[in-house]
């Protein structure tokens, strides 16, 4: 006896895929080319033929049947990348951190660095008042901890062949969470929070120099001399590591045909007397910690983040002198701070009013 089995392919060609779909196969083909750029799973390289289970589990992530994020293929950069920069110069990335909705009297949180790293768009706050600042300064304690590193940031998939999945596979490396000091890593997620926007879901091979420099040059307008040389810093730190992945090739950068203009150098200046107003208009105001860090920082001639992460810990005291030994933020180098006696018996004067278990 013959024993008959029905035999039900799972990988068929263009002309059935389309039927769970609900479109004809030349509907199917005109929309093939979105559909891959939102995840849909691709025909194989030797049949041509499309994995039915695949494109249900798609459907499934699609219609938030399933808990997995639906990544897509990176885009080609000619298709987006004019709209995005338009949207730049209009003033995207510009947002305050609050904004009153259009739609009616409600408050959206708003920042638009968030979004690189995964957070939401906007956050409804409600009617203004205090409930509404208050869920807006939740959220943007949230994105200060995932800025410095102290938490991740919520996870957020970029596409696959994107810059921002190459970025992403850095971040995991030691050489990124062990050899790069934080300082350094601040600038990175600083200058990602530019590229991201426009570039972080694109093929980095499709970006061309025309892009680059239409970015490059929205960013002195719309930011400052200063953050659009970091951002192409960035940039092509960047790209050698995506190259080194294979995203794209180390010679082909098209930012190389763009020359940066050098931000220029700090030339303010001030006096003695300057400085001692500003400290005594602190200390007047309450805000004896500042008071304090102007002081110290006329006087050791310490950068600002040297000055702002100033600890107990770090004071030297021989019952005569008072001082300060840290360790730069920005080389990591010994650095001696010496105080004059106003700063000294300021500083005394401020640690006196400050709990005992501190």
């Amino acid at each position: 006896m013959t024993m008959c089995f029905k035999i039900v392919p799972r990988d068929v060609p263009a002309s059935a895929v389309s039927r769970p779909l609900g479109i004809s196969e030349a509907h199917f083909a005109n929309c093939l080319a979105d559909l891959l750029a939102r995840g849909f799973p691709g025909p194989g390289a030797t049949t041509g033929n499309f994995d039915l289970k695949a494109v249900e589990a798609w459907q499934d992530r699609r219609s938030g049947l399933s808990g997995a994020i639906v990544a897509g293929m990176a885009k080609d950069a000619g298709a987006v990348v004019a709209e995005r920069l338009a949207a730049m110069r209009n003033g995207y990335d510009q947002g305050p951190l609050l904004q009153r909705s259009k739609g009616g009297p409600g408050l959206l949180a708003l920042e638009q660095g968030m979004q690189a790293m995964g957070f939401p768009s906007s956050v409804p706050c409600g009617p203004d008042g205090p409930d509404a600042w208050k869920i807006a300064q939740e959220w943007n304690a949230r994105w200060q901890v995932a800025r410095t590193g102290r938490e991740p940031a919520p996870k957020h998939v970029w596409p696959r062949g994107s810059l921002g999945e190459a970025f992403d596979r850095f971040r995991t490396t030691e050489t990124w969470k062990t050899d790069k000091a934080h300082r350094t890593r601040e600038d990175w997620e600083r200058g990602w929070s530019h590229i991201a926007p426009i570039f972080g879901d694109l093929a980095p091979r499709t970006v061309t120099l025309e892009h680059i420099d239409a970015w490059y040059h929205a960013l002195k307008v719309m930011k400052s001399v200063s953050e659009a040389h970091r951002a192409m810093k960035i940039w092509r730190a960047l790209w050698n590591v995506a190259a080194a992945m294979h995203y794209c090739s180390a010679e082909q950068d098209p930012s190389f045909g763009i020359r940066r203009e050098t931000p220029k150098g700090r030339s303010a200046t001030w006096e003695e007397g300057e400085v001692v107003q500003l400290m005594k208009a602190a200390w007047r105001r309450k805000y004896h910690g500042l008071a304090c860090i102007i002081a110290i920082a006329y006087d050791a001639q310490f950068a600002p983040v040297d000055s702002r992460s100033l600890c107990l810990r770090d004071s030297r005291d021989d019952g005569l002198k008072l001082w300060f030994e840290i360790d730069r933020a920005k080389t990591g180098r010994d650095a001696l701070a010496t105080l004059s006696l106003r700063t000294q018996a300021l500083i005394r004067a401020y640690v006196a009013t400050l709990p005992n278990n501190l």
